[in-house]
């Protein structure tokens, strides 16, 4: 790709040096009326070789947080808040590393008003709800539609390529609560038998407890990846349609297929090895050999979506 053709993201990503964030998405749950569930969960990559130490990482806390708990990749001692933003400073290793949080937000009115901004390059930012009944409103973004996994649909919002310095002010008006009360409940121990005590509490503290586990174990390892790639395609595809544009559809479900296998074959591995049933040996090498698979199908599809 010409230098001239590239964006600035990819100018800014071309360096082995160079962390982005590959995806970062936004959950938002109405729970009850005047208090929204908000979950964030951001995928970073480390293109190098070597460890990158003592980078910060910002979140935007809005007017109106509470109840804030770090879910994912982040050491509370490593962690500072201030004038509404966490800090989290932490090195790293070659490869991906996730990071997530969780609060509450409340609000007297139906309105809640929240902003991203971006310290680094951002592939694919998106922000998922109920297919009904929450409504995103804000520049850059656009809404690519609903999207169902299993038997649940899902309303997603995407934006790409953002650089450093960018910032979005986002508006989320709430009709009828859908994803809290009415019988919603945590999973029970014995419904999640077969994961091992660490998915368990990963679980219970994740933004969609209230969900079947097993669909939200799909989302979790689907959304950062195949999803969110499926979601910018299908938009992208829609308007491809409209030109007359073959969108190779079926190699990009190949290799979507193709994917799901390679992270269910991971999962496998990890309740295996939690099991007791194969050594840490083992256990590594095969990881390693999917992980390098995998590696190269996510590459192919974003090539493809891009």
């Amino acid at each position: 790709m010409a230098e001239e053709t590239k964006t600035d993201f990819e100018k800014q990503t071309s360096s082995e040096s160079s962390l982005y964030i590959e995806v970062d998405h936004l959950y938002l749950i109405p729970v009850e009326e005047g208090k929204l569930q908000v979950g964030e969960r951001v995928v970073f990559t480390n293109p190098g070789q070597d460890t990158i130490e003592g980078r910060t990482v910002k979140f935007d806390l809005p007017e109106g947080y509470s109840e804030l708990q770090y879910v994912e990749g982040i050491d509370r001692d490593a962690t500072e808040v201030t004038d509404n933003q966490l800090t989290v400073t932490r090195d790293f290793a070659p490869g991906q590393a996730t990071l997530g949080i969780k609060y509450l937000l409340t609000s007297t009115t139906p309105h809640y008003v929240l902003k991203k901004s971006f310290d680094y390059p951002t592939n694919v930012f998106y922000i998922v709800t109920a297919p009904e009944g929450v409504e995103v409103t804000g520049d850059k973004i656009v809404d690519a539609g609903i999207t169902s996994l299993g038997d649940q649909d899902y309303r997603f919002y995407v934006a790409e390529n953002l650089v450093p310095g960018e910032a979005i002010d986002l508006r989320v008006t709430v009709g009828v609560p859908t994803g809290g009360g009415g019988g919603s409940v945590i999973p029970s121990s014995s419904s999640m038998k077969f994961h091992s005590p660490a998915h368990i509490r990963f679980w219970r503290e994740s933004p969609f407890r209230g969900m079947n586990p097993h669909l939200f174990l799909v989302i979790v390892i689907l959304l950062p990846t195949g999803f969110a790639a499926y979601g910018i395609y299908r938009w992208r595809t829609q308007k491809a349609e409209l030109e007359n544009v073959d969108p190779e559809e079926e190699l990009f479900q190949k290799l979507l297929a193709k994917q799901k296998s390679l992270l269910e074959k991971i999962k496998e591995l990890e309740e295996q090895f939690s099991d007791g049933k194969i050594d840490e040996e083992t256990y590594k090498e095969l990881r390693d050999a999917y992980k390098r698979r995998l590696v190269n199908v996510k590459l192919k599809l974003k090539k493809l979506a891009g």
